[in-house]
């Protein structure tokens, strides 16, 4: 059974590239969410093995509050893909102790690694560029 892969992320370019590099990778892209209200209910009902979160999202609730949630409600890894270069919201997000807070600058090939390091659940590790 494959490992599946939830991506929140409001610009639908992005997601679907996240989309067709996890497929590229073995993954299933379960799902897509664009804000927190839609990303909580498709969490709930895929029931994913890991989330891709974006830390900007539109509407009231951001990425870190789904990644709140993700936190409370499981024990599943998450991370951050986010071009947030916000300080304040950066350190609300490494509170939540994701996998790791990737920055869409890194590409992503610095993504695809680190896909296969949260699936594979080792030990996390938190970078900010």
């Amino acid at each position: 059974m494959l490992k599946k892969i939830l991506i929140v992320e409001d610009h639908i370019g992005v997601a679907e590239n996240l989309a067709d590099l996890i497929d590229f990778m073995g993954y299933e892209p379960c799902a897509i969410a664009s804000n927190y209200d839609d990303a909580i209910e498709k969490f709930l009902h895929h029931e994913p093995d890991l989330t891709i979160l974006d830390i900007n999202l539109k509407g009231s609730f951001n990425g870190v509050e789904v990644a709140e949630f993700i936190k409370k409600s499981s024990s599943k890894p998450f991370i951050f893909y986010s071009a947030c270069q916000e300080e304040g919201l950066l350190k609300k997000a490494q509170a939540t102790e994701p996998f790791a807070i990737i920055t869409k600058l890194q590409g992503l090939d610095y993504l695809e690694a680190t896909i296969s390091g949260a699936i594979g659940a080792g030990s996390p590790t938190i970078e900010l560029v």
